[in-house]
């Protein structure tokens, strides 16, 4: 986990906080993952370095694969729920969404052809990063 938080820590100074913590992006790490086939039973997969950021503010989900901004890709999403709930972000016509609880537990769904592949982790504003 710490490993994680110091990528987390690493990549939030290439985004800029404005505001209070609640228009903060998130910034989320898996710490488990699995990939379903239409044709196998779900599997445990192994993690990469990878990170999302969701920007709440700006409506953007920002996929990044590697610890910099050169492997990032970003998208529109729609976020629906309430900060102190459930909140959820969809990104249209990427047949993905996210999901993020009270306490910062994450949860991403992904669909690629017949694959389905599920993460799950925390995610942390970008303030709690810099405490």
């Amino acid at each position: 986990m710490f490993e994680r938080l110091t990528i987390l820590a690493a990549v939030s100074g290439l985004w800029s906080g404005q505001g209070d913590a609640a228009s903060d992006p998130f910034f989320c790490s898996p710490s488990r993952k699995e990939i379903c086939n239409y044709d196998k039973p779900c599997a445990l997969e192994a993690i990469g370095k990878f990170l999302v950021i969701i920007d709440d503010t700006r409506n953007t989900y920002t996929r990044c694969d590697k610890p910099d901004r050169d492997s990032c890709s970003t998208y529109d999403m729609v976020k629906s729920g309430d900060y102190k709930k459930y909140m959820t972000f969809e990104m249209s016509g990427r047949g993905g969404f996210s999901k993020i609880g009270p306490d910062g537990d994450w949860a991403e769904a992904v669909s690629l052809g017949g694959m389905i592949v599920v993460s799950h982790g925390m995610c942390f504003r970008e303030s709690a990063l810099k405490m």
